[in-house]
């Protein structure tokens, strides 16, 4: 018996070594890529009023998280308002992605039969009047929302601030570097 106990306190000791799996780094503080928050502004989050709850809500966090680092709040939109947008959505219920799949702007075959997947990448006129855009689109809700945690965590967000009260480190400028990432399936 005190002889499995020591084996079982050695590996979980090894276990809680080991670095845990984070999707590469796409969150710069320099002046490259797709600068979303800049100068005390934003661009807004262009979403679809008919995606899961739980993707609106996340969305809602995302908006209080950037607010949190930056201290300017993006606005949320369910239309086109400006030229450059942020745009998140599930596969299965966002029109926004949806027509993006159809259009051939985003991976099809990244997301479809995907379950908990999430992609996020940059687009260059992904939707007629946008010039410019990132991506958030998940597989499924879960995905979506997966995508979505993982912005604020690499903006500076610790899922700990909530319960914990981790501080968080103040940025003036937030920018999403070009190409495409995910951390795939779980």
């Amino acid at each position: 018996k005190n002889r499995r106990f020591y084996i079982i306190l050695f590996l979980a000791s090894i276990c809680l070594q080991l670095p845990l799996k984070a999707a590469e780094r796409f969150i710069t503080d320099k002046d490259t890529g797709f600068k979303w928050i800049q100068e005390k502004k934003s661009y807004p989050i262009l979403v679809d009023n008919k995606d899961y709850k739980g993707i609106l809500r996340a969305v809602t966090n995302l908006q209080t998280d950037a607010q949190t680092v930056t201290g300017v709040i993006p606005q949320i939109t369910n239309s086109i308002t400006e030229k450059r947008l942020l745009i998140i959505g599930s596969l299965e219920r966002s029109s926004w992605i949806k027509q993006l799949i159809s259009s051939g702007k985003i991976p099809a075959d990244a997301l479809k039969e995907k379950r908990e997947k999430y992609i996020l990448c940059s687009v260059k006129q992904p939707l007629e009047g946008v010039e410019e855009a990132v991506v958030i689109a998940g597989s499924d809700k879960r995905g979506t929302i997966y995508g979505i945690y993982e912005l604020s965590s690499q903006m500076g967000i610790s899922p700990w601030y909530y319960w914990a009260d981790v501080p968080v480190k103040h940025k003036n400028k937030i920018s999403i570097l070009p190409g495409t990432y995910t951390d795939g399936e779980p």
